[in-house]
């Protein structure tokens, strides 16, 4: 398997299959397609993706634009320093080779004349606002692309939040078996975004789906159902006006009933697990520690919020004291406690030895980190030692 040329390296949610024609500059009143009126022409498309990723480490992006003057990123990575500057070409396409590019997800905008923009020719996500991004992959990638084997569902649902007063969507995946056997009940796993982000990065960033896909089919993971939720939660007030209202309790109160009636769940909350990144990792905390009657499981990846018992954080005040009064009570109500974070997060300073404390005294937590930052590339590796943790 060539890594490089993998199909879903090139692939987002809005354009699966992107067979992406290399752009050209033509003379006045000559067709766009050099095919129209000509029968004859050769059906064979000659792709030219955004961007292409190749086995000395290297990448090379791509940009057309004839008549700019100047294109750049600035920020391609969370330790970026100085811009990219792209070369342009006569061919009217602007080109960027970098070499010794980590491997990681990298999201941006292109800088355009000074223009901020995103390129169609590339994967488009949603960070901050829409986006461009790129993967760097190496032999030890294989864990998340695009494999042989059986592949699992992705699922759009609506639902009604009273709480919020407005409907609420979450994507859901179903596990490659699940249309098998109408008998079969499966755990379920929900899990939240970062901040300024949205429900689908778990699926098109971190590629969860494929992880998942590759680990049940290696067998290192139990079968299940995942729930991504759009993690903040708002009340209309007026035309235009919104104000937040408790996501954690959107979530708990009003997704897990929805997806418990429609879904074939294990509707218990030892088959329960909240798990998130960043701002989604505080979420996950707040419902498994806030609702322990309905979730028994947390994976806390890269909060912001670190792990205190009790504290007064993100705009809101919490004291866990009476979970964690002994490590034999925290013990027996949690089964799964899984908490990361980068080692070049600045995080890391305070979570580690939060962690590490609760630990020492008996508390039944898994704490991890990796190498790497504020990013993606340790969040994958965490879903690695986190799933196989899950409902053993």
């Amino acid at each position: 398997m060539n890594v490089y040329e993998n199909q879903v390296l090139y692939s987002s949610i809005l354009s699966f299959d992107p067979v992406i024609r290399r752009h050209e500059i033509h003379p006045a009143g000559m067709p766009q397609d050099p095919r129209k009126g000509n029968p004859n022409m050769s059906p064979v498309i000659e792709a030219y993706p955004g961007y292409e990723v190749f086995e000395d480490g290297s990448m090379e992006i791509r940009y057309f634009a004839p008549n700019a003057r100047d294109v750049r990123i600035k920020n391609f990575s969370v330790s970026s320093t100085e811009d990219i500057v792209f070369e342009k070409r006569d061919d009217g396409y602007f080109v960027a080779k970098l070499t010794d590019v980590p491997v990681g997800y990298y999201w941006f905008r292109l800088l355009v004349d000074g223009n901020e923009t995103i390129s169609p020719d590339l994967p488009i996500s949603y960070t901050n606002g829409y986006c461009n991004f790129v993967d760097m992959v190496d032999a030890s990638s294989e864990y998340y692309l695009l494999k042989d084997v059986p592949h699992g569902a992705i699922t759009q649902e609506y639902y009604k939040s009273e709480i919020a007063g407005r409907t609420r969507t979450c994507w859901v995946y179903t596990p490659p078996s699940y249309g098998e056997d109408p008998e079969r009940r499966y755990p379920v796993l929900y899990i939240h975004h970062g901040g300024g982000s949205e429900a689908t990065c778990w699926f098109w960033q971190a590629r969860m789906n494929l992880i998942l896909d590759n680990m049940i089919s290696e067998r290192q993971c139990k079968e299940m159902i995942v729930v991504a939720n759009w993690g903040y939660a708002y009340k209309e007030i007026g035309h235009n006006q919104f104000t937040p209202v408790n996501a954690a309790e959107v979530i708990s109160k009003e997704c897990v009933p929805f997806i418990d009636k429609k879904y074939r769940t294990i509707a218990d909350r030892r088959s329960r697990a909240a798990a998130g990144l960043s701002y989604g990792g505080g979420l996950s905390r707040q419902m498994v520690h806030d609702y322990p009657e309905i979730f028994a499981n947390l994976g806390q990846f890269s909060s912001g919020a670190g792990f205190e018992i009790k504290a007064e954080t993100q705009g809101r005040s919490y004291d866990y004291s009476d979970l964690f009064r002994t490590p034999e009570h925290f013990n027996e109500l949690f089964d799964v406690t899984f908490v990361m974070v980068g080692r070049q997060d600045m995080r890391i300073e305070y979570t580690k030895p939060q962690v590490l404390e609760l630990i020492e005294k008996g508390y039944n937590i898994v704490y991890k980190d990796y190498p790497g930052g504020h990013e993606f590339k340790v969040w994958r590796a965490a879903l690695l030692d986190f799933l196989p943790l899950l409902w053993k």
